[in-house]
């Protein structure tokens, strides 16, 4: 069988949990890619700009996926944007800002993340340990020009279906909301996943899937 991708994610998988990983091992793996024509994929749910930390030597040379499939660099060029309408965008945070949830949140998008100024520093913090590009604001509002990609907020456990529910029957034609314990949601574009981004780059390369 030859093999023509290599993709990986990277929190738990290809990372450390002190975030490390072994650099002259993967020179030596990335050199028999390079003479085998392998693309190396590194797709994650984290920013897009701390992915590319961790390849620095190499962003010219794979492709880096971020948001849970919503943004696409391939050799260090944007290839593709996956965003939530901006209207429906505005009418979610007003629904999480009247209910709070802004105070423990973190907007995605292509430029940059966005976080309350006046949020917790230690909530600041969690969320700054996945990105490297973060705006401190002090409103939302009005939406700054960019392409929104993921919410990312926390809610008592207890609450957490309950929210999910009220934003699946309010936007779900535009957004899919999960939850990965603990109380934590994602918000992202419909139908974007880590295997919808697969897919889309094995199509843009020509390649299938069958063995």
């Amino acid at each position: 069988m030859e093999i023509k991708v290599v993709a990986t994610d990277m929190d738990g998988t290809f990372l450390s949990d002190d975030k490390k990983y072994n650099k002259e091992k993967f020179k030596k793996v990335f050199e028999h890619f390079e003479e085998n024509d392998i693309k190396f994929v590194a797709i994650s749910g984290n920013q897009y700009y701390q992915i590319k930390t961790f390849f620095e030597d190499y962003s010219d040379k794979i492709t880096i996926v971020g948001d849970n499939g919503s943004v696409f660099f391939e050799n260090n060029q944007k290839i593709r944007v996956e965003s939530m309408p901006n209207d429906v965008v505005e009418m979610i945070l007003h629904y999480l800002s009247d209910k709070g949830y802004d105070q423990d949140m973190l907007l995605d998008a292509e430029k940059t993340a966005y976080m309350l100024k006046d949020m917790d520093s230690n909530y600041q913090k969690n969320f700054m340990f996945y990105h490297e590009k973060v705006e401190l604001v002090d409103s939302y509002f009005p939406l700054r020009d960019d392409n929104y990609t993921k919410f990312t907020f926390n809610t008592d456990v207890d609450e957490t279906y309950g929210v999910i529910d009220h934003l699946m029957s309010s936007y779900g034609d535009y957004i899919q909301a999960v939850t990965s314990g603990n109380g934590n949601i994602d918000i992202i574009n419909k139908g974007t996943n880590k295997g919808s981004a697969m897919k889309y780059l094995l199509d843009k390369w020509d390649i299938s899937l069958k063995i």
